[in-house]
């Protein structure tokens, strides 16, 4: 859907429906999915009290071939492993989920959110509830016995439930850390936040089909919009060098090399998705100054290869010792780093973010001797 403009997912008793994007985004370094959502009870004329059902947005390798089935109630029931309560009890702690037209969708990752009043002792199930699914396995169970990464009965931020507001909803794809997290409605804290990598699904990321499911058992109408996907990109204003201890940058050495970890706007780290490409990946513009603000470009920049924890080794040489400062920025185009990445920005580019600070020491090989101490050969 543009933007503003609403999709109906499903309407009234025994509806189903779904919508998803027509072309794949790449997931690989991590996702963002931001929409407004609404759980509304449809309007009737008698028997109004019941109403059940969901919406899940799902991350799919391949959208579905056809709409979800259309028919009775579907819902899991998950039960923390702590409760122990006996057969018969008039305590409820389950947590009653929608299936939300998701089950049976595989290659994939569903989150759901849902309402139930459709049992006759509501108590806790009565309020919103949120799960993650994955490979469309929707089953009973509980805490690292169930077929759910997560789940948790909602209470709202704004003290109401999620029935009849519109909300909204992002879902935050952490690739590095292989987590799904959850906000609703501006909270800083998430709803509900997932680990995907045991068991892992059979989505996969670099292939990635958003959109929604959605079924209402009794009487809901169930609406997204505002529908907008992002993939990561770094901000170099949040992305700095890593400092390793007793690390020795020293102007003998035929390169000194620093470690980039690239961070997005929000301060997440990013899984490179272009280690191993041929000849490297030099994915970032990177500059080294004097720190005097003397002779910008001081510092020869050899190369910036992408590794694949997501950071990026920064190999420069210097002719002289001092104080360095590493300034850069996210390059659209590739650069042709080899033979002096500087001039490729020159002194007055205000584009670059400073990275980090880092000295070099004098050079102290004795006078007159190689690198390896002089001398002649072992088998000389």
């Amino acid at each position: 859907a543009g933007e503003g403009e609403a999709v109906r997912l499903a309407s009234g008793k025994g509806s189903a429906g779904s919508a998803f994007a027509t072309e794949p985004l790449d997931a690989s370094a991590g996702l963002r999915v931001r929409f407004r959502f609404e759980l509304k009870q449809k309007s009737c004329h008698v028997a109004c009290g019941s109403f059940s059902g969901g919406l899940a947005l799902v991350l799919a390798s391949e959208p579905p071939d056809a709409l979800p089935a259309q028919g009775k109630q579907c819902t899991a029931t998950l039960t923390p492993e702590s409760a122990n309560l006996p057969s018969v009890s008039p305590l409820q702690v389950h947590t009653f989920v929608s299936c939300a037209g998701y089950r049976g969708l595989g290659g994939s990752v569903g989150a759901v959110l849902s309402v139930d009043q459709s049992r006759l002792i509501t108590l806790d199930s009565a309020r919103g509830a949120a799960a993650v699914f994955s490979d469309g396995n929707v089953t009973d169970g509980g805490s690292g016995t169930g077929s759910s990464h997560a789940y948790a009965q909602l209470e709202h931020a704004r003290g109401s439930s999620l029935l009849g507001e519109a909300h909204d909803a992002l879902l935050v794809w952490q690739a590095q850390s292989k987590e799904l997290y959850l906000f609703l409605d501006g909270s800083e804290t998430p709803a509900l936040f997932a680990s995907l990598s045991d068991p892992a699904p059979l989505w996969r990321p670099e292939r990635t089909f958003v959109g929604f499911t959605a079924e209402s058992a009794y009487e809901l109408e169930l609406t997204v919009w505002d529908v907008r996907a992002h993939t990561p990109a770094a901000d170099a204003s949040e992305s700095a060098l890593v400092y390793e201890p007793l690390q020795l940058l020293t102007a003998c050495a035929e390169h000194n090399e620093v470690v980039l970890d690239p961070r997005d706007s929000c301060g997440f780290p990013l899984l490179s998705t272009t280690a191993g490409r041929a000849g490297g990946d030099n994915g970032w513009g990177i500059r080294v100054d004097r720190a005097d603000g003397e002779d910008p470009g001081a510092g020869h920049v050899l190369s910036v290869d992408a590794q694949d924890d997501g950071t990026y080794v920064v190999k420069f040489r210097v002719d002289e010792a001092g104080n360095y400062t590493v300034r850069g920025k996210p390059a659209l185009l590739p650069y042709a780093l080899a033979g002096g990445a500087a001039d490729e920005f020159g002194a007055e580019d205000e584009g670059l973010a400073v990275l980090g600070a880092v000295e070099v020491r004098p050079c102290t090989r004795p006078s007159g001797s190689d690198q390896f101490g002089g001398g002649q050969g072992a088998g000389s």
